[in-house]
């Protein structure tokens, strides 16, 4: 089924990693079984199980380059129902490949999903599963100073629809913070 099993020269697998082997595949099917193969370009694994370094909390990120952003859709709401149905749980996004190579993300709303600029900037780090690898080169490439203004505007609206006005408290899901 996958192109690109990686994992495959792996020494020494962890238990955790066996079951996210298995899960990351169940999912592959299903997203086959729903999306036409011919429109995904590329599927990407990312993040610790990329890195061998998974703890009792860590998932399994997938990242879809799609040929037409007319399946995105799909793929969230794909997504949305196999995410918690794998042990250990398989988050996907995806991104067409307009978006990859305009910078823009389209009208699809989607959260969590970052910028296509960023995508493009952490594709070295990011291991191909199937598909043909893209060519960070030919698509939008972000500059520092941009992403950087950009990562200081999602905080301000982070900070902003989390803060207590009455206290100047702002509270996350595990930290309280003083904001001054």
């Amino acid at each position: 089924m996958a192109d690109h099993e990686f994992w495959r020269d792996w020494k020494n697998k962890t238990k955790q990693e066996e079951e996210s082997i298995i899960s990351l595949k169940k999912v592959m099917k299903r997203i086959f079984n729903e999306i036409p193969k011919e429109q995904i370009i590329a599927l990407y694994a990312k993040g610790s199980f990329v890195r061998r370094e998974m703890n009792e909390n860590s998932d399994v990120d997938l990242t879809m380059i799609l040929k037409e952003g007319s399946y995105l859709p799909k793929l969230k709401v794909l997504k949305e129902k196999y995410e918690t149905t794998s042990k250990p749980k398989i988050s996907t996004s995806g991104y067409s490949l307009w978006e990859l190579k305009t910078g823009k993300l389209s009208k699809q709303k989607w959260e969590g999903r970052m910028g296509p600029g960023r995508v493009v900037r952490q594709l070295a780090h990011y291991k191909l599963i199937y598909g043909k690898k893209l060519n960070s080169q030919k698509l939008f490439q972000i500059s520092d100073k941009a992403l950087l203004e950009r990562t200081v505007k999602t905080l301000m609206g982070f900070l902003s629809r989390n803060m207590n006005k009455k206290d100047g408290f702002f509270r996350t899901s595990k930290m309280y913070f003083l904001v001054g």
